[in-house]
């Protein structure tokens, strides 16, 4: 499976890791030899070969899975790169890519506004304001499973909170800054950012397609017009307070004959020869309104009947980012956003859609913040010039 080299490799590879393995979860600093491929396929080359005990492989794992983070990426910028758009003819024949999957952003809705690009066209904008995004925890593989990237946002004051939410934030940011909202973002290892640091406008790149996700205005109690855009009953003639009824769930009158034999039918009606009992009366007139005929007999699950409106959760997919103001940490999408002003949402990029424009990952680096407020172009669609007089 191996060269001779490779193996002359691993071997002292294990050597090392042997005589420095520990038996809590610090950190090993190692450096792999020459001509290795990447520590990791070492570690587990050696483990196969017996070269590695169980305890030193997995204290290593650990090590070179937490500085994955710190390790160069291609452009040899420190971890950060960019992820380049595919080319629009070939990209749907390669299918999605799936390397690397950024961190989100937990996003307070403002309201609404309109801007007008330079062909006098209105662009209908919802406002989303990045309050103090940070990083409250990150989790990894080796310890939790999966890789994921906790963001809170906001703040809140201590005396509101129990010691429970407070100890967790400590021990991952090491002070009591305890945030408003906090949200978990699934992330590939690439992607991944160390505790407390900053997400902010400028992470999200006017031209790319986002999702927004978000709890709905809860609208109570509903009826099937309002919650389900049901016709209703007629206006005018042959009804009598059944206006806004959303009519019939079903037929079920054989269901009520075989349950109830003593019902018989005359001149297309269902007439009881005998008098019933009353309670049995009453089961009888709920058998004939709910239902359906003898199979299956019953309502089936999610019929849009009256009920509860609202207050789910609900996810806008393929909105188009606008505008982007890092100043004031604000992101402008394009059209609605699920909730009321003041909710906070999620904010993502956009996981059914090819981004057009190169994305920065982890997150835009320090030293490579964008100072200026950036606007997307007018688009070739909307031109009314070309529309009306060509």
């Amino acid at each position: 499976m191996f060269s001779r080299a490779g193996t002359r490799a691993l071997s002292s590879l294990g050597r090392r890791l042997y005589a420095q393995r520990s038996s809590s979860c610090d950190t090993v600093a190692l450096q792999p030899p020459l001509g290795a491929a990447s520590p990791l396929a070492l570690v587990e080359g050696a483990r196969v070969l017996g070269l590695l005990p169980k305890c030193a492989a997995d204290v290593s794992r650990r090590a070179f899975s937490a500085s994955a983070v710190a390790e160069a990426s291609d452009d040899g910028a420190g971890g950060y790169g960019t992820i380049e758009p595919l080319d629009p003819q070939t990209r749907k024949r390669g299918g999605f890519p799936r390397e690397h999957t950024r961190c989100g952003a937990v996003a307070m809705k403002c309201g609404m506004t309109r801007l007008w690009d330079s062909n006098g066209v209105g662009v209908p904008l919802t406002v989303l304001w990045l309050d103090e995004n940070k990083v409250v925890q990150v989790k990894t593989e080796d310890k939790e499973g999966f890789y994921a990237v906790q963001v809170g946002a906001g703040s809140r004051r201590r005396k509101r909170l129990n010691n429970a939410l407070v100890g967790h934030f400590e021990k991952h940011l090491g002070k009591p800054e305890v945030s408003r909202k906090v949200a978990e973002f699934k992330v590939t290892e690439s992607c991944l950012l160390q505790g407390g640091d900053a997400i902010n406008a400028d992470h999200f790149v006017v031209g790319q397609l986002v999702d927004v996700q978000g709890t709905t205005r809860g609208k109570g109690f509903a009826g099937g017009m309002k919650r389900h855009g049901m016709k209703g009953g007629p206006a005018s003639h042959g009804t009598t307070k059944a206006h806004r009824t959303i009519g019939s769930t079903g037929e079920c009158r054989s269901t009520a004959r075989g349950l109830f034999p003593f019902l018989s039918r005359r001149d297309n009606r269902l007439t009881a020869p005998r008098t019933p009992p009353l309670s049995l009366s009453l089961r009888c007139l709920c058998w004939l309104c709910l239902g359906q005929c003898q199979d299956p007999g019953k309502v089936f699950k999610g019929k849009k009947m009256p009920g509860r409106m609202g207050g789910k959760t609900c996810t806008q997919q393929r909105l188009l980012v606008y505008k982007v103001d890092p100043v004031h940490n604000l992101v402008y999408v394009k059209g609605q956003v699920p909730g009321g002003k003041g909710s906070y949402v999620k904010i993502f990029d956009s996981k059914i859609a090819f981004q057009d424009v190169a994305l920065p990952y982890p997150t835009r680096p320090e030293g490579d913040r964008m100072l200026e407020v950036t606007v997307a172009p007018a688009s070739t669609k909307n031109n009314p010039f070309e529309r009306y007089y060509k």
